[in-house]
């Protein structure tokens, strides 16, 4: 067998496949071709219809399943667009207080600036008037000396008041007795 005499498996040109057509085309077998053409078409049908039967039974729940799920995806998208827009509508509330807020804070913050531009002029006030106390502290201390000599001449008169009722309660004593004694003696 040469390179020649071998069949290509594939027709190289259209024209090719019309003369392997036409000569393998036999009148007499024709019918019998049909025949099992139209079996094979029939158990091709059969075949595609049991098929159909079985992916009914997995889309059509498959697509209810997609149905239900694409209704509650809406639901959802509804519902967070509905927050969203509650959400964006009280914020604008608060942003609106909190301006509202925020201009009387700044009028406030103004009062308490005066306020403490007047607290420092009261604290220089007072810084000064703390100065002179202490210059005149300073000019108290002979007042302070003539305090202390006073302080222990009060101590003295303290101990000497102190002795005197002391001698006192021992000179009723000592004359009470008597006193007592004589006293019943007397008519008064």
């Amino acid at each position: 067998m040469t390179e020649s005499d071998q069949k290509p498996p594939y027709p190289s040109s259209p024209a090719q496949i019309e003369i392997e057509a036409a000569s393998a085309f036999d009148p007499a077998t024709a019918g019998t071709a049909l025949a099992i053409g139209a079996d094979c078409l029939e158990r091709l049908a059969e075949s595609f219809e049991s098929s159909a039967r079985r992916w009914q039974l997995v889309v059509f729940p498959a697509m209810f399943a997609f149905i239900i799920l694409a209704v509650y995806g809406f639901y959802l998208i509804y519902s967070l667009t509905t927050d969203v827009t509650f959400l964006a509508n009280s914020v604008d509330r608060n942003l609106t207080f909190i301006s509202a807020q925020m201009e009387q804070m700044s009028t406030d913050l103004d009062h308490v600036s005066a306020d403490l531009r007047s607290v420092a002029v009261n604290m220089d006030g007072m810084s000064r008037n703390i100065e002179a106390i202490s210059t005149n502290v300073a000019t108290l201390e002979p007042i302070l000396v003539n305090m202390s000599s006073m302080t222990d001449s009060m101590r003295t008169m303290t101990v000497n008041t102190n002795r005197m009722s002391g001698d006192m309660t021992h000179l009723n004593r000592s004359i009470g007795r008597p006193m007592s004694f004589m006293n019943d003696f007397l008519p008064w």
